[in-house]
């Protein structure tokens, strides 16, 4: 079911459909999950077995600190699309085209 909010009496009228949860995004959410991983795997050599763990360490911290803070999941997949940009940036040296 859908249904109009007026925000303000300037504004346009908001239509939210309140059927779907944040369940009809997991899969986009999986993105920065599934490259994460590839990231670590490729660029082990890069990283160093330090940098691996690290990585993997940092994950895990952030993964427990969300879940025990209760906040909403996009907070986490926000933080670990951070961390995979920091990723592609040292696992491919910076030599990244972007026009």
């Amino acid at each position: 079911p859908t249904r109009q909010i007026q925000r303000t009496r300037w504004s346009a009228p908001l239509i939210c459909d309140v059927s779907y949860g944040w369940e009809r995004e997991t899969g986009m959410m999986l993105i920065p999950f599934a490259a994460f991983w590839v990231l670590v795997i490729m660029g082990r050599g890069e990283l160093g077995f330090k940098g691996v763990v690290f990585s993997i360490a940092l994950w895990v911290g952030l993964l427990l600190g969300f879940t025990t803070l209760t906040v909403s999941p996009y907070w986490f997949v926000a933080s670990q699309a951070l961390i995979d940009a920091i990723l592609i940036i040292v696992v491919f040296g910076g030599d990244i085209r972007i026009r």
